[in-house]
């Protein structure tokens, strides 16, 4: 029997009056963002170099709709199941963009993500627009009476999901998957509302939690309760119980402050890119808008061009009549109006020139607010993957973190000053273990006099 395959499909629809214009361009460009990319599917839309020719070209598209509240574009976010292979995922989003583009007739443009790569997904923008006429061919911005009228699926999200589970039943029996896709609610399929939400798999086991209590079975099982596995360091049999606790305790501030030392430059290059990112979208936005601006302007370039070739003669000359004699003038209306067309239009080149010129400057600016962006991404993933080489991912993060303390906890209070100190004068400790044990357990008149007897 065809295993489940797990079903997602988040679908967003953005219209003028409520989100503005840019919206569609904005969720564009975080879909191709060259940090996340993978497989680039698409229907009548030409793939960018960059995100930003990705929100350019989306930009032009919501330009298309006039209408006050037309519905500018949908978004849908979709993941794939774990089971299908990273070099079947173009196929199916390809085969997927072609029903909801009603057999390609509209736009759609679909991105691949693999930032993480426990979660495949891709990120899909459908603009409802025949490329030859267009005219709506979906009808995705009208409303459920009109789309039950003339037989459609009155709610689009539905109709989405249909489509999304259409395509991948249909992949899996050519591929040879064992899978099957259900659109369905686990309570419309009869079976159990779904738990507490696990991620993209709900068939994964939960992870264990930090604070289970283990019941001390054996004296073995209940010495692992403390066990600071992460500190790989074996007990000095020549220095007492406290030097050792003591030097475990400045171990262990040790690493916790370089824990938390890089996650500190972790928020700082977060912080960088946040800024830097805004930086980025308002650059974007400005040179987008620009852009649909412009490209009026080359049009009423080339409308007056091609009006000034209608008062041209073959050989390119000035229709009509003109004479100049005696400084006074004769001009045929031919002339007069061939003359006015020609000032039209190179007034218009001129506006067209200028408008290339800023567009350039525009490109350049965003081109380099993208990549410092960019940059600034690179350095928090390549900060968080630094912290994860050393201690997992967030779960054995956290963990490590509460283990640390917990460290800390128990030797503070299981150690006295006395015998600290004892140990410190025995010649068991350096300083800066001492030091470390007095400034952690708050004991500052004690920290305060020996730095100053160290003096």
């Amino acid at each position: 029997m065809p295993q489940a395959a797990y079903f997602r499909l988040e679908h967003t629809s953005f219209n003028r009056k409520e989100w503005g214009n840019g919206r569609v361009a904005a969720a564009a460009r975080y879909g191709a963002n060259r940090n996340k990319l993978g497989h680039v599917a698409t229907v009548g839309i030409e793939v960018g170099r960059t995100s930003y020719d990705a929100a350019r070209t989306f930009m032009k598209l919501e330009a298309m709709n006039t209408r006050k509240n037309g519905r500018l574009g949908d978004g849908l976010l979709v993941s794939f199941p774990v089971e299908v292979a990273e070099g079947d995922r173009l196929a199916l989003m390809e085969r997927f963009l072609f029903k909801v583009t009603m057999g390609g007739r509209t736009y759609a443009q679909a991105w691949e993500h693999r930032d993480h790569p426990h979660n495949p997904h891709f990120h899909a923008i459908v603009v409802d627009r025949d490329r030859l006429t267009g005219k709506a061919v979906g009808m995705f911005g009208h409303s459920r009476s009109y789309r039950e009228k003339k037989g459609l699926e009155p709610n689009v999200t539905v109709w989405m999901r249909q489509q999304w589970e259409e395509a991948q039943n249909e992949f899996y029996a050519e591929r040879g998957y064992d899978l099957v896709a259900d659109r369905r609610s686990n309570m419309e399929r009869g079976m159990e509302a779904p738990q507490e939400h696990r991620g993209f798999n709900d068939n994964l086991e939960p992870a264990p939690e930090l604070d289970t209590v283990v019941g001390p079975e054996t004296e073995d099982a209940q010495a692992g309760e403390d066990d600071v596995s992460l500190i790989e360091r074996e007990p000095d049999e020549r220095i007492s119980s406290a030097g050792n606790d003591v030097r475990l305790l400045a171990s262990t501030l040790t690493e916790l402050r370089r824990l938390k030392d890089a996650q500190a430059r972790i928020t700082e290059a977060e912080a960088i890119f946040q800024s830097r990112a805004r930086v980025r979208d308002t650059a974007v936005y400005e040179a987008v808008q620009f852009d649909v601006k412009a490209s009026y302007i080359e049009q009423d370039a080339y409308r007056a061009n091609q009006q000034l070739a209608r008062h041209q003669t073959g050989s390119g000359k000035l229709k009509g009549f003109g004479l100049s004699v005696f400084g006074m003038e004769f001009k045929t209306e031919a002339r007069r109006q061939a003359e006015l067309a020609r000032q039209e239009a190179e007034a218009a080149q001129a506006r067209a020139e200028y408008a290339a010129r800023e567009k350039r400057e525009y490109t350049y600016h965003v081109g380099r607010t993208e990549q410092e962006a960019l940059e600034a991404e690179e350095r928090v993933l390549q900060r968080r993957n630094e912290l994860r080489a050393i201690y997992g991912d967030e779960n054995d993060l956290r963990r490590a973190e509460a283990t640390f303390e917990r460290t800390i906890t128990k030797v503070l209070t299981e150690t006295t000053l006395e015998q600290a100190k004892g140990a410190y004068e025995d010649g068991e400790l350096t300083v800066d273990e001492y030091h470390a044990f007095l400034e952690a357990g708050g004991y500052e008149v004690e920290l305060a006099e020996a730095r100053e007897h160290e003096l």
